[in-house]
């Protein structure tokens, strides 16, 4: 079997489905493959946990200038700021930030890392090898073990002037948004689109491209012709080389795959019979077991008593491998935090997510690891004007492993298309 179309798009997480909605609304022929049996990459919701619908994947808005936030209002989702206040566990006890540091001195200095990582302008070193150098560090380690998190991997794998060239350009904003609808709603929007064009539980396996000129297949041996290919599968998929390209991608290319990091990540929810936290509450840190707990409605009375592990990297190796035992493990470290055990008490259910497992994404979502600055952008380069890369690890403008990051890579991909003026 063949098809033949204009552009060929390979993913259909937000990137593929967001290129495919601009091309197709600009009048192109577009053939969307996706390897699993639905759409949405790491976007998935569930409603039938508790009372409002939990995010396995991709959950926070980062910032409100950017192309997400512009979208969700486009179609009617309206993003809520989360004003919720972090709380550190320290001294085996709980405190909100700003009492811990005036309770705490010493934790001034480790805190204020977390906000004034991207002035650095040192040598290029691992997070952990700069941390290990610094006096507040062996007091404060639990809490600082939680900055790799929110990248996607451990302080272990970010390299320090990688990651603050990165975040040194980020523009989207500081602020935090959610909404209070699935995220998976905003999948409606592009399906309605592209769903006569979209091919699920097809599994490319080869790319021949040359100028003008691109042929895929599938493992079903069907083959899809086209001028032009979007590559939007997850950095994971190429690291692996899941996908054969004819000729071989250049050494630059494959170099840029191969250097920026994309590791082992998962989420567990924990669902309580009642709240015995502070209603202000939206993260923790310090645990020794899972450094990052959040809630994901903070100030929201109606919300149901859910706090979720955060966990990253050879920490999500080891926790995946205890399975339901590691509920146990997270519920008495909350005890610790909350004592009286309050969560074994009042622990009712629970949800593990486990984004390694999912055959088609392996992992969390790209970080900037030692070295890596510039990759982002050799890994955006289009090829012979006929095979085009997107998604959160192509963004080099400094909003990779975000959701409205992808987003903009599609638009930069559609952009070099309709312009011919390519990265």
């Amino acid at each position: 079997m063949e098809t033949k179309s204009d552009i060929i798009i390979v993913g259909a997480g937000i990137a593929g489905l967001y290129s495919a909605y601009i091309l197709k609304n600009l009048g192109f022929n577009v053939t969307l493959l996706e390897a699993s049996g639905n759409v949405g990459g790491r976007i998935k919701s569930i409603t039938d946990f508790c009372n409002l619908p939990i995010e396995l994947g991709a959950e926070f808005i980062h910032g409100k200038n950017s192309t997400l936030f512009s979208f969700l209002e486009y179609i009617n989702l309206k993003p809520q700021r989360i004003r919720g206040e972090n709380h550190i566990y320290f001294k085996n006890s709980l405190h909100n930030e700003d009492d811990a540091i005036d309770k705490f001195p010493e934790l001034k200095d480790a805190l204020a890392f977390f906000e004034t990582q991207w002035e650095y302008n040192g040598e290029e070193i691992t997070v952990q090898e700069y941390l290990e150098k610094q006096l507040f560090y062996q007091s404060a380690k639990n809490i600082l073990d939680a900055f790799g998190l929110e990248y996607g991997t451990s302080n272990q794998h970010l390299g320090m002037k990688s990651l603050a060239k990165n975040e040194a350009l980020w523009t989207s904003g500081k602020s935090d948004y959610k909404i209070m609808e699935p995220l998976q709603e905003i999948l409606n929007e592009f399906s309605e689109v592209i769903q006569d064009d979209l091919k699920l539980n097809t599994i490319v396996t080869d790319i021949s491209y040359e100028e003008g000129k691109v042929q895929v297949r599938d493992t079903n041996l069907n083959y899809f012709e086209a001028n032009r290919v979007i590559i939007t599968v997850p950095l994971s998929i190429l690291k692996k080389k899941l996908i054969q390209f004819h000729p071989k991608l250049p050494l630059s290319k494959n170099e840029a795959i191969q250097k920026l990091g994309f590791g082992p990540g998962m989420k567990i929810f924990l669902l309580f019979k009642e709240k015995f936290w502070r209603e202000d509450l939206f993260e923790m840190y310090g645990g020794a077991n899972c450094q990052l707990y959040y809630n994901p409605w903070p100030r929201t009375r109606s919300s149901p008593p859910v706090l979720v592990g955060y966990i990253m990297a050879e920490r999500a190796d080891y926790i995946a491998k205890l399975g339901n035992q590691s509920i146990e493990i997270l519920v008495k470290e909350l005890d610790q935090f909350f004592g009286n055990k309050m969560a074994s008490k009042n622990l009712d259910d629970f949800y593990i997510m486990n984004w390694t497992k999912e055959p088609f994404i392996h992992g969390a979502y790209s970080y900037d690891s030692p070295y890596s600055e510039g990759t982002r952008k050799e890994l955006a380069k289009t090829l012979k004007n006929s095979l085009f890369f997107a998604g959160e690890a192509t963004n080099f403008n400094g909003h990779g492993a975000t959701l409205h990051g992808a987003m903009e890579s599609a638009e930069r991909v559609v952009e070099e298309i309709t312009t011919g003026n390519v990265t």
